[in-house]
């Protein structure tokens, strides 16, 4: 058990766990649990019709990958790779 010499010891430690209370309620806030698990699953569905040579099902993946999250670089290389290939 953590024994606490001071006022100061306990202070900081409500202090940090303020801190990582707001830091996970920000991040809860930017990530939305069910669209990332939808995207990763597109993601993954994606690569499998890629590697299957299967380009217009991977475009459609990669493309419902993209408007979930837009940033992701790797979905618009792929796609743009199984565009080249149709």
């Amino acid at each position: 058990m953590l024994k606490l010499k001071s006022l100061n010891q306990i202070k900081l430690i409500k202090k940090y766990l303020t801190s990582v209370k707001k830091t996970l309620n920000t991040f809860s806030d930017f990530v939305n649990t069910e669209d990332y698990l939808d995207a990763a699953f597109y993601y993954a569905r994606a690569k499998k019709y890629y590697k299957q040579k299967k380009y217009d099902r991977a475009i459609n993946d990669f493309s419902c990958v993209i408007a979930l999250y837009p940033d992701d670089y790797r979905s618009h290389i792929y796609r743009a790779y199984a565009y080249k290939k149709t």
